[in-house]
């Protein structure tokens, strides 16, 4: 995943390295577009690892669990100080545990892992998702945070 993601990017999932990357053993994934806004901001080597770790679960997960064609939105925008990168999807769905910690309890190895990156960063993991809504995952880290120290 590179560094930063510049302003305006838009293109489809064989254009952006960043959704490529993600989606190659994701083979029933076809319809991914990738979008991004703000302007281009560093994050760091770890941040960037946990953007890029997250987004690849979470399109394992569709093309694990959702039938073939089924949309994805990836994006990746920048605001002062901090980077937030979105996957929706279109598939099923699912309920989520109440309790976060729930995750790994309930057989969802991957969202928990998740959590974890989102932890060892300092950042936000938000995940929504309901049965016949598909599911959401958000990101949100520190821009530039590791090159500050």
């Amino acid at each position: 995943m590179p560094e930063a993601v510049g302003d305006g990017v838009h293109s489809h999932v064989g254009e952006d390295p960043l959704c490529r990357d993600a989606t190659r053993d994701a083979q029933r994934v076809v319809e991914a577009v990738a979008a991004g806004a703000g302007a281009e901001r560093a994050v760091g080597p770890e941040s960037a690892l946990a953007l890029f770790r997250v987004l690849q679960e979470a399109i394992t997960n569709v093309a694990r669990h959702c039938g073939k064609g089924t949309a994805v939105e990836v994006t990746l925008d920048f605001e002062p100080g901090q980077a937030t990168l979105r996957i929706q999807d279109r598939g099923s769905g699912f309920v989520l545990p109440r309790d976060p910690a729930g995750l790994a309890r309930e057989g969802h190895y991957g969202l928990a892992n998740m959590q974890e990156r989102a932890r060892k960063v300092s950042g936000d993991l938000r995940m929504t998702s309901a049965p016949g809504q598909g599911t959401c995952v958000e990101l949100v880290v520190s821009a530039g945070e590791e090159l500050e120290r």
